[in-house]
């Protein structure tokens, strides 16, 4: 079954008409600022919008393209994978990452943070939750960090007052923030690795649980 671009190719060429295709880099001006322009291209006519994801070496592209990449990367580009919401923090080419920014919907009862996200053929490694992704969140109970994380940002689930299961797959996790698990379930137990157990633990301590309970994965 044909997709919406060989329709449309499809539908040229009866018309015996060309294709009248553009292209520009996601998140420039900024987020609302590019939606409106793809809107009005939409209105002006266009066929096709190619719509790219920035790198940081686009090195296949000119240096127009090279400059907007560079500066819609500085500014953070947004992406969107499920329900996760994630922000780009490095898009070079062989190493691209982005970190976790919260949910699209908070009425769920599962977080879990992947080792990856493929977005438009782009593969990038989920290395960080960002500083109160999930404050306050009343809904959550369990929470998955998978490897590739190694940093959970300051208050990233303070407040989820049902977060009860945390799980801790990552063995690189360096540094959790101040009051990232504050006032989460005072019945949590945290599973990770044995041979992470301790460091963990003191770790989930300074983030604001008393007394961590900890069990093997």
């Amino acid at each position: 079954m044909p997709n919406r671009i060989e329709r449309k190719m499809q539908q040229l060429k009866e018309k015996k008409e060309k294709a009248f295709i553009t292209y520009m880099t996601a998140g420039l001006p900024d987020m609302e600022g590019c939606k409106s322009l793809i809107r009005a291209q939409e209105e002006a006519g266009v066929d096709v919008l190619e719509l790219g994801i920035p790198f940081s070496d686009p090195v296949a592209d000119g240096p127009v393209i090279q400059a907007a990449s560079y500066k819609s990367i500085q500014q953070g580009t947004s992406l969107k994978k499920g329900n996760n919401q994630y922000k780009v923090t490095s898009a070079n080419i062989k190493n691209p990452t982005v970190k976790f920014t919260g949910l699209s919907k908070a009425e769920v009862k599962k977080a879990d943070i992947p080792a990856a996200i493929t977005v438009k053929g782009v593969k990038y490694k989920v290395t960080e939750i960002a500083s109160g992704a999930a404050k306050d969140n009343k809904n959550i109970t369990k929470l998955i960090v998978n490897k590739n994380v190694t940093k959970i940002g300051s208050n990233a689930f303070y407040g989820c007052t049902k977060l009860k299961n945390i799980r801790l797959k990552s063995k690189s996790i360096t540094k959790i923030g101040g009051k990232a698990f504050k006032s989460v379930s005072p019945k949590a137990v945290c599973y990770t690795y044995y041979s992470r157990q301790s460091r963990y633990k003191s770790m989930l301590k300074k983030a604001g649980i008393k007394k961590p309970n900890m069990k093997r994965l």
